[in-house]
């Protein structure tokens, strides 16, 4: 039964390509219908195909809407297995017993391990590979959403240059996009998740007072940087970085409720609707690319800080 069933999931996943190229030629050959419809109306082609695009709506989002099906199926798939799995557990309790007992021992040995190592290192490993990794879903995910941004446009005076977007369909962009957002959501988690139990953010982000913000900040403006103990953020530093982590979570959610409107109306609704959760997903965007321009700027300025994220001090 198992055995069949996975031989099902490979037949599954090898006519998977065949099946979008049978969604997209059904796509195309509806916005060709319906250019038809529009020259026979009066229409110059170039015009007629415009409307019948905006007619359609967001090619990749539809795209992506169709595929939704087989998303569920395989989730239907994975819920069997881990219910399997689960069942198989409690079957062999001993077994379990041991491996529960094994983790365990295996995360209290690891948090120790990573606490000392925070003591001496500025940047310890950890927080250096989830940095870089973060660097590049960030990359990923900016390049790509501006091709996404490109086919549906929410500004009509801008448009970004094909030289600075990932994909070259839409539909490659929306793909890019979901790859580079299941990175930066894993690690994002990651970081998170190890920031809170070794306590890094507690010494690094907290506390923040108004008037230390406000006399950084004028200090900044000033040109006044002090970076003679890079191990220490000033409250500059720190409402930025905390709110770049609030950003990132914003991107996630605003994403998520543009990705699956229906699916998830009631964070649709949260947003303000979809069009909204447009505007505050490109806010949010927008957001992170500054800090970006920023952080590298200080970077170059102070080199030390380049240096401490890629040896660690």
């Amino acid at each position: 039964m198992s055995i069949n069933r996975n031989i099902s999931k490979l037949g599954g996943a090898l006519r998977k390509d065949k099946i979008a190229r049978e969604l997209d030629d059904e796509i195309q050959t509806h916005i060709d219908m319906e250019t038809d419809e529009n020259v026979e109306g009066g229409m110059k082609p170039d015009e007629a195909r415009q409307a019948a695009h905006r007619a359609f709506g967001n090619v990749a989002l539809a795209q992506e809407d169709s595929r939704g099906a087989w998303i569920y199926r395989w989730a239907n798939d994975f819920a069997a297995d881990l219910k399997f799995g689960v069942r198989m557990l409690l079957k062999n309790r001993g077994f379990s017993a041991v491996a529960v007992i094994s983790l365990a021992l295996g995360f209290g040995l690891n948090t120790t391990i990573f606490t000392v190592v925070n003591a001496i290192l500025l940047h310890p490993l950890p927080v250096r590979v989830m940095h870089w990794i973060n660097a590049i879903a960030i990359f990923i995910m900016i390049g790509s959403g501006w091709k996404i941004y490109n086919d549906d446009v929410i500004l009509g005076w801008l448009h970004f240059p094909d030289g600075l977007v990932i994909g070259k369909w839409a539909q490659y962009g929306l793909q890019w996009h979901f790859f580079g957002m299941w990175i930066f959501v894993l690690n994002g988690l990651a970081y998170i998740s190890y920031g809170i139990a070794t306590g890094r953010f507690r010494r690094k982000l907290f506390p923040i007072y108004p008037r230390e913000v406000l006399h950084d900040l004028f200090a900044a403006l000033r040109g006044h940087f002090s970076h003679d103990d890079i191990s220490m953020y000033n409250a500059v530093q720190k409402l930025l970085y905390l709110g770049i982590l609030v950003t990132g979570v914003v991107i996630v959610l605003s994403g998520l409720s543009i990705w699956k409107p229906v699916q998830f109306h009631l964070l649709t609704s949260f947003f303000g609707g979809y069009n909204t959760a447009r505007y505050v997903h490109f806010a949010a965007m927008t957001a992170i690319v500054a800090f970006l321009v920023v952080h590298v700027l200080l970077a170059v300025l102070v080199p030390k800080t380049l240096r401490a994220m890629i040896l660690g001090r």
